[in-house]
């Protein structure tokens, strides 16, 4: 996939790739939810394009549904990724880590979030029960950040 030359759009290029423009996303500051005031913060895809610049800094790697104000488990209408990433880890040992993963899960997209940490898109839907419940279990033992397990968890947003 052609990545555009300013890091500015390369969040548009996640959305597209990633997401059908009826989705309902969540984009916004961890704050921007749990209220009724927050159903701005929950678009479909093709709403959120339509923006002139980035509308937040971060975004959740699942859909929700429509009407949805608050960013939990609840709402949740479909989670087809799981994102990896560390706080701990350098950029060689989080991409290392990622190739562990990709072992197991496609990888469809790294987001670089500008300071030390990578986030890995990995699509994890044929990873369910058993195998789901050891990832828990092995990727923080590696260095991942363990709440990205959860289903609503944010994420950095490109651009």
């Amino acid at each position: 996939v052609p990545i555009p030359e300013s890091p500015v759009d390369h969040w548009r290029l996640l959305l597209n790739a990633l997401f059908t423009p009826e989705e309902v996303l969540w984009i916004g500051e961890t704050t921007d939810s749990g209220k009724p005031q927050h159903a701005a913060r929950f678009r479909p895809v093709q709403a959120w394009l339509a923006e002139p610049k980035a509308p937040g800094p971060l975004t959740v790697p699942a859909s929700f549904t429509a009407g949805a104000f608050s960013r939990s488990k609840a709402n949740v209408a479909n989670r087809r990724f799981l994102v990896v990433e560390s706080d701990t880890l350098t950029k060689p040992e989080t991409l290392a880590l990622f190739e562990w993963c990709r072992g197991f899960m496609p990888l469809r997209a790294v987001v670089d979030t500008g300071g030390k940490s990578l986030h890995g898109w990995f699509e994890f839907l044929l990873l369910t029960g058993d195998r789901f419940e050891e990832l828990k279990i092995i990727l923080p033992e590696l260095g991942a950040d363990p709440a990205l397990f959860r289903e609503a968890q944010p994420c950095r947003l490109p651009g």
